[in-house]
């Protein structure tokens, strides 16, 4: 836009509010998220951001997690992609899931897409809510990047705010200790008698993409 004395001024694109584009400043702005500290424990190999199911805000919208921590909140979030990478769920009843808003579109998602019906899965629109992880509904769960293609995921934890080493008397919560407790949300289950989708995928894009 313009300014008052007629300088142009140019507003750079923002990791949050434009999660399609991929800029360097997202780079940046996912450190503070990083550290072990807050939200990348030792052993944790990626962060997954979340939103709210019903109007897709990225990604502050994780925050209000930290005061309605409890299970029959869960049904208002989902989980929409890592900070390096997209993140899909493969359903009990064979379907795969990918958030369709408020991300980066990356181009193994787009291959994922492409050969998941060769690979018995029907994609699904809707989002990979909490809730169905929560319920078992979840049978699989992975992340794309270009640089590592497709990666399992064998647990997934959250943040435990309601934790008594977390929480102060007057129920606010401890800065220094936050996001030091940490629960188990998902495991993976591993099935021995058949092969994971997600290793499927992975040998038809290989072997059609090279």
């Amino acid at each position: 836009h313009e300014s008052d004395d007629g300088e142009v001024i140019f507003k750079l694109p923002n990791r949050l509010d434009t999660p399609h584009a991929k800029i360097s400043s997202w780079l940046l702005q996912r450190k503070p998220l990083e550290k072990k500290e807050t939200f990348q424990p030792n052993g944790v190999q990626e962060i997954l951001l979340l939103g709210t199911s019903l109007n897709h805000h990225h990604p502050s919208d994780a925050t209000k997690l930290q005061a309605t921590n409890h299970h029959h909140n869960l049904r208002d979030f989902e989980v929409l992609e890592g900070t390096t990478s997209n993140f899909f769920v493969i359903y009990n009843n064979n379907t795969i899931r990918t958030s369709q808003q408020g991300v980066l579109f990356g181009y193994v998602r787009h291959l994922v897409l492409i050969h998941a019906p060769k690979c018995g899965l029907r994609l699904d629109p809707r989002p990979c809510c909490l809730e169905d992880g929560l319920n078992g509904y979840w049978k699989e769960t992975f992340i794309t990047s270009s640089s590592r293609l497709i990666v399992p995921i064998q647990e997934i934890l959250m943040p435990d705010y309601r934790s008594r080493r977390n929480t102060k008397k007057d129920g606010t919560i401890d800065k220094a200790q936050h996001g030091k407790q940490w629960k188990r949300f998902w495991m993976y289950e591993e099935d021995t008698k058949t092969i994971a989708k997600w290793e499927l995928l992975l040998n038809e894009i290989k072997s059609h993409e090279g």
